[in-house]
């Protein structure tokens, strides 16, 4: 008999990546805006202010997106958490067991642990995008570089932080419904579950392939030849794999 499954909500992806890339939008125009307002004030071999320039735009977009990524990253993780708990009461009723469950202090902390997950990821995307472009618009203003040869810089830095922005949306997602659901079923008496191994968009890891319908165990996982080491569903970088949780009893 199969029980509940530990599938990552698509509304909830959509959702954290549309937020995150619409800050970077955002993010993309003002560093625009502000590099023409440079532009407009000083000489093309005047590179020295915009240190101070740039200072003040990562000043501004670390806390925006440090606003932005708390508040996501609290809708997102008690969303899913209410989520997962309705997805294994409801798959208990229909199977016609009554449990109650009972949170360790472990489980209890997983919710902030995993905020402070979503906010680091969030982090980075204003760290690397700020970083990636300065060294490049202050060399094009030494070289007495043009407007439009700049919007281009920052037009295809934008592009690569969208791209992150999806990216971490789906690997967020896809780590904290596992870990959520492992700690819910656990709470109910699950110890073991079943691996499903879900490809990858365009690759998908070899070790993942052989574990799918593989047993093991909740606090475990199963051991990764690849990286050395035991690995549960949606633990490494975008691993898209999930499981089902069994209850004693269920094995079979």
């Amino acid at each position: 008999m199969r029980l509940g499954v530990s599938r990552p909500s698509v509304a909830y992806e959509l959702k954290y990546r549309r937020q995150l890339e619409a800050a970077v939008a955002a993010m993309n125009a003002d560093v625009l805006k502000e590099l023409k307002s440079y532009q407009s004030q000083y000489a093309y071999d005047s590179a020295g202010p915009l240190v101070t320039l740039f200072s003040k735009l990562r000043d501004k977009w670390y806390k925006r997106f440090d606003k932005i990524g708390r508040e996501l990253a609290l809708w997102f993780a008690d969303a899913t958490d209410r989520r997962t708990k309705s997805q294994i009461r409801k798959k208990l009723r229909e199977v016609g067991w009554t449990l109650k469950p009972s949170y360790t202090d472990e489980q209890k902390k997983l919710i902030s642990e995993i905020v402070k997950s979503n906010v680091d990821m969030i982090h980075t995307i204003p760290q690397k995008y700020l970083a990636g472009i300065q060294e490049v618009i202050t060399q094009a203003f030494i070289e007495g570089g043009n407007m439009e040869r700049m919007t281009k810089i920052i037009e295809r830095a934008g592009r690569v932080s969208t791209n992150r922005a999806a990216l971490i949306a789906r690997d967020q997602t896809n780590k904290a419904t596992q870990q959520l659901f492992t700690a819910n079923a656990e709470a109910y008496g699950a110890r073991k579950g079943r691996w499903i191994h879900v490809p990858g968009k365009y690759s998908s890891r070899r070790t993942h392939v052989k574990m799918d319908g593989q047993i093991f165990d909740l606090k475990v996982g199963i051991y990764d030849s690849e990286v050395g080491r035991y690995v549960k569903p949606g633990e490494l970088v975008y691993c898209n794999c999930q499981y089902e949780f069994i209850l004693p009893g269920f094995d079979n």
